[in-house]
């Protein structure tokens, strides 16, 4: 936003005078968000009975507005995430460069707070109006590294994190994998004449072969299993049937 006050003399020429607003001045003034914008002149030959129309005011507010990050998983319909704490950066209009936790107060310092309760929607407000670069720099728990559908948050005019959300293309978008884990075994009935190799191709993201914290499901035992060797033995593993 441009704000501009011009005085005309009696010989018809305008000054006017520009500045630009930042996302510091939705903050300012009394009442917030207003700029007392306030101009002056003087004339060395001016009459004496001419010096009560020198100075005029036009106090311009500045209207604020708020940013929508939408955190979703690629899981069926791409619903919210799960699990809070992804971090991202952002940036955008009169050098607006902050890191923002979904779901989390100032954290680290130097970040801003995430207005949003509902876990994988982040909000800003306060902001001035325009085009915000988004980056996810960091995952929730659980999910894999994150997808920008949309990698830029619109702060539209009139909006903030209360009823007026961003909408409609207005907010910046991320997708994220949710994660599992998968153990599969084998091991000999009890002759010492059976090994097995066994691979399950790749995987994205890389695997590991540390258990996790958490007990393993176990779904179905097959045990005193005989045939003719050597033996192919296929099983279908079924992620979230």
């Amino acid at each position: 936003m441009l704000f501009s006050l011009g005085r005309r003399s009696s010989k018809g020429k305008t000054i006017t005078l520009t500045a630009a607003t930042t996302a510091a001045d939705c903050t300012a003034g009394t009442p917030t968000g207003d700029i007392n914008n306030t101009a002056s002149v003087s004339a060395t030959n001016e009459d004496q009975s001419q010096l009560a129309n020198n100075s005029d005011h036009g106090d311009v507010h500045v209207s604020c507005a708020a940013i929508l990050i939408k955190k979703e998983s690629t899981k069926g319909t791409n619903p919210l995430v799960n699990n809070p704490g992804a971090l991202f950066h952002v940036t955008g209009p009169g050098g607006y460069d902050k890191t923002v936790k979904d779901n989390n107060t100032p954290t680290p310092a130097g970040s801003v707070n995430d207005e949003d309760s509902t876990i994988g929607e982040v909000c800003i407000s306060g902001l001035a109006i325009g085009d915000y670069t988004v980056s996810e720099t960091t995952p929730p728990a659980g999910y894999g590294s994150g997808t920008a559908v949309k990698s830029t948050a619109h702060a539209s005019a009139g909006t903030d994190c209360g009823t007026s959300k961003p909408t409609g293309t207005d907010p910046a978008v991320f997708t994220n994998p949710p994660l599992y884990n998968l153990q599969v075994n084998f091991a000999d009935g009890g002759s010492g004449e059976l090994s097995g190799v066994i691979d399950c191709g790749s995987l994205e993201p890389p695997t590991s072969t540390t258990p996790p914290s958490t007990a393993w499901d176990t779904t179905s035992t097959y045990t005193g299993r005989s045939g003719t060797y050597p033996q192919t033995v296929t099983c279908t593993v079924v992620i979230d049937p």
